[in-house]
């Protein structure tokens, strides 16, 4: 009875194997080589070979696509005001029209925030400045009263704090000679700047007067100046203007500010300072920080002539990335002479084609490192003697995978200044074309266009400084490029 007994256990456990067994086969997803190698085995064969798709093993890994990267800057928080910690003056009083230098030193509330402060002292830009004739006269006379100069400290979004400048003790008297320093971007660049001394006036010696009647003492007339521009470099002219690249300096915050000096002399020895504080916009770190995209910054180098009629116009193309970088797309233009004699500004004039080029072809490299390259942009004087300018629209990626883009421009050597102006400076270009359209001439000289601006013919023309160029014009002398060429 006990063998029944078991072989009954024995009997009931295999029929419920059984019953799992099919339960799970029937739920288990099917193999996708094994459903292949079945189909593939069932189809009768012909003629026509048919080859069964591979095992997923053997297939090439599918590439995830990259992610958008968001820019840095949507990564910090609301910003909050900076703090103005300290304002002095390098001298205890001065004359009332000497000059006094103005150090300011701030904080952002968040470190994160110290690369986008900006700085204005008594209108002056910069947290190093100089300022003079800091007083106004009083209305009741006497002594000169302070004015209602203020500093200002301010970060993004607008956030900002202001304070009024200190009090200095401001002297009745006055230096006899001062000079002081203006500056000018040069046209279609991003930190080539022109400065200028330029004299005050001679202030009469008054003792002298009083005492002799005259005043005995020379007018200070400059021979040679001597030039310090902040940044480590220095140059020495006879000329009381100077034109300075800063075009290499750091693009680590949104503005770089640099205190130049300028020491005049005379023919007696004797000698004058003027001091002027500048700030240039940085705009790799801009493009960097508010749209992710690293910048492909140019500066052009003087043409150099490598053979009878070939010039070669070397560009130092450089970037403030960390790793070299890949060029993966090269656009080339064409800017001919007669579309720069267009009579009418209200026709456009004909978009010049582009043509892509390999990087390697167009740069001689692919590969940016951040020391930068010399790019040698060639001119022949016979067969590009309609081409005004070659420009260049570069895109790549760094090995991070940040988007690259750059812009720059080469200009055919000994193109009439007119010509030179009107290509890289769009506000210039659109008082030319509107001077030839004036006068109906198909050319006007720089003192056409003077003459007419002194007329009041071009109110209505935006200006470059406030941004607002027309509908539809882009001057190829901005680096930073627009993202729909």
């Amino acid at each position: 009875m006990r063998p029944q007994r078991k072989a009954v256990f024995v009997l009931a456990g295999l029929v419920l194997l059984a019953l799992l067994m099919g339960l799970l086969s029937r739920r288990a997803p099917r193999s996708p080589v094994s459903s292949s190698q079945e189909r593939s085995d069932s189809t009768p064969r012909s003629g026509t070979t048919r080859t069964s798709p591979p095992p997923p093993s053997r297939l090439a890994p599918e590439t995830a696509p990259t992610p958008p990267r968001t820019p840095p800057i949507t990564s910090l928080p609301p910003p909050r005001a900076p703090v103005i910690e300290t304002i002095s003056f390098d001298k205890p009083s001065v004359c009332f029209n000497e000059d006094v230098l103005v150090t300011v030193q701030a904080r952002a509330s968040d470190e994160r925030e110290a690369p986008f402060l900006r700085y204005r002292v008594a209108g002056e830009e910069g947290p190093v400045v100089s300022l003079r004739r800091l007083t106004v006269p009083s209305p009741q006379g006497g002594p000169p009263e302070r004015g209602g100069y203020t500093v200002t400290v301010s970060g993004r979004e607008g956030t900002h704090v202001t304070v009024p400048l200190p009090p200095l003790e401001v002297k009745d008297c006055r230096v006899p000679d001062e000079f002081e320093l203006v500056h000018a971007l040069e046209p279609g660049t991003e930190g080539v700047v022109r400065l200028i001394a330029s004299p005050i006036g001679h202030n009469p010696d008054l003792d002298a007067v009083l005492e002799h009647g005259v005043d005995d003492a020379p007018p200070f007339v400059p021979v040679r100046y001597v030039w310090s521009f902040g940044d480590g470099t220095t140059a020495e002219t006879h000329e009381d203007t100077v034109v300075h690249d800063f075009g290499s300096r750091p693009q680590t915050t949104l503005y770089s500010y640099f205190l130049v000096t300028c020491e005049a002399f005379d023919a007696r020895g004797r000698a004058l300072t003027a001091r002027k504080s500048l700030e240039l916009k940085n705009p790799a770190f801009e493009a960097f920080a508010t749209r992710g995209t690293v910048l492909l910054l140019a500066q052009p180098m003087p043409a150099e002539e490598e053979a009878p009629g070939r010039f070669v116009v070397p560009v130092r193309l450089w970037h403030p990335w960390r790793t070299p970088i890949t060029v993966t797309s090269v656009r080339t233009r064409r800017h001919h002479g007669p579309e720069l004699h267009h009579a009418d500004e209200r026709a456009p004039s004909s978009t010049p084609p582009t043509e892509e080029v390999l990087a390697k072809a167009a740069l001689g490299t692919a590969q940016i490192p951040p020391g930068g390259v010399l790019v040698p942009v060639r001119f022949d004087s016979e067969l590009d003697r309609d081409i005004a300018a070659k420009e260049f629209r570069l895109d790549g990626e760094t090995s991070e995978g940040w988007p690259v883009k750059g812009r720059f421009i080469a200009l055919r050597p000994g193109l009439e200044p007119v010509d030179r102006r009107m290509l890289v400076d769009g506000e210039w270009r659109l008082k030319v074309l509107r001077a030839r359209a004036h006068l109906r001439k198909a050319d006007v000289s720089v003192q056409e266009v003077m003459d007419l601006e002194g007329q009041g013919l071009y109110v209505e023309l935006p200006r470059a400084f406030q941004g607002t160029p027309p509908p539809g014009f882009a001057p190829p002398e901005s680096t930073v490029p627009d993202e729909e060429w």
